[in-house]
């Protein structure tokens, strides 16, 4: 780690980052309660357990080492599964496409954030997060394809 001081906005931007973070960590747990098919647990619970889960942790040293707390932030949510009545639960497919725009947001989020920092150390980490999501969506498109969940554009001219 670098010695000088976070800037506000490298401050504000890896907080809200890290805050981002657990909010995926979440919403992929939910996911994962919603889904039926093994193949998409198991994309599941890789991305949460070996790519989510552990940029989290790194962001997370990252502002423990600049003095930086995420206290009163929201509770992990627990793994849960039980019968959800027709209507209540996510289809396979949905998830699979939710999937793919928190993919799209977030390679977004972490290229904006990688060019708002002034330390290189901060940004080089940025640049391993984002490389990291884009090797899981490609795995997600490769199960969308396998499982014929991709949902394609119409042409634009016939």
């Amino acid at each position: 780690m670098n010695n000088d001081p976070l800037n506000v906005m490298e401050a504000t931007v890896l907080w809200e980052s890290a805050m981002t973070m657990k909010f995926t960590i979440n919403a992929n747990k939910v996911m994962l309660n919603h889904a039926k098919d093994d193949d998409l647990q198991k994309y599941l619970s890789t991305k949460i357990q070996k790519v989510d889960t552990p940029i989290l942790e790194q962001m997370e040293k990252m502002l423990e080492q600049e003095g930086i707390s995420l206290e009163n932030s929201f509770s992990s949510k627990p793994s849960i599964k039980s019968e959800l009545p027709a209507g209540a639960f996510y289809e396979d497919i949905e998830i699979a496409q939710y999937l793919t725009g928190e993919i799209k947001g977030g390679l977004m989020g972490l290229s904006g954030a990688m060019a708002s920092f002034v330390r290189e150390d901060i940004a080089a980490e940025f640049a391993k997060f984002h490389s990291q999501c884009v090797d899981s969506g490609r795995k997600l498109l490769k199960l969308m394809k396998k499982k014929d969940w991709l949902i394609v554009p119409p042409k634009f001219k016939q």
